[in-house]
């Protein structure tokens, strides 16, 4: 059978609380900020879990955006009919003093590659995930690894996610999987929901996030 370990980014979670152990400290439902869209969201996930800000100060920003995200608060206002790739580097760049993004087009594994490889350093990845009509996309922010170890050695299984959509959130480290146990010679992977349904998806695109040290620029 194996043994799965689950590591997830320290800043996903908050064990010094004990209220919030074992729970998400960064997790923003859709609704929760008026008009904002999944990529938004994720942004402003992802900014909570590398350090950059608090899900208070982020709730709070948005009805009057001021201070130093105040670029980042603004281009979220302006994104409320989705985001598409481009329109994520765009908003990104409102916060490249703070976060350095890489990202990652091309094939499915190579995507798959890149976000382990950064969640493994210590990042997070925003991922643009499609389902295989290429009918819609939506964001969710990849904060940890699943891996199994068995007598073949270890290996990832699921990128552990939080979604914005979902109505579960606060209450988990994570509320969704996207399952990396795919045909190696398929573009499609299986998405598991809070409530357990399988879809099934692409992955368009990826984009790695690192909060910058104090000397960079």
């Amino acid at each position: 059978m194996g043994t799965l370990t689950m590591r997830l980014h320290p800043g996903s979670t908050n064990p010094e609380n004990w209220r919030m152990k074992g729970r998400s400290r960064a997790y923003l439902a859709k609704g929760s900020i008026s008009g904002s869209v999944s990529g938004y969201l994720c942004a402003c996930m992802a900014l909570i879990v590398l350090g950059v800000t608090s899900r208070s100060h982020i709730r709070s920003a948005y009805a009057v955006p001021e201070g130093r995200l105040q670029d980042f608060f603004l281009a979220g206002l302006e994104s409320s009919f989705g985001l598409d790739d481009k329109g994520m580097a765009e908003l990104l760049t409102t916060v490249r003093r703070f976060v350095r993004a890489l990202r990652f087009r091309g094939k499915r594994d190579w995507l798959l590659q890149g976000a382990i490889s950064r969640l493994s350093e210590g990042e997070v990845s925003l991922l643009c995930i499609g389902d295989n009509s290429f009918r819609y996309s939506e964001w969710k922010l990849a904060i940890g690894v699943e891996w199994r170890t068995d007598t073949t050695g270890t290996k990832p299984t699921a990128l552990l996610v939080l979604d914005p959509t979902a109505p579960i959130g606060r209450m988990v480290a994570w509320n969704g999987r996207l399952e990396l146990t795919g045909k190696p010679d398929s573009k499609y992977l299986y998405y598991t929901t809070w409530d357990g349904d399988i879809q099934t998806v692409t992955l368009k695109c990826v984009f790695a996030l690192r909060k910058k040290k104090s000397w960079e620029t």
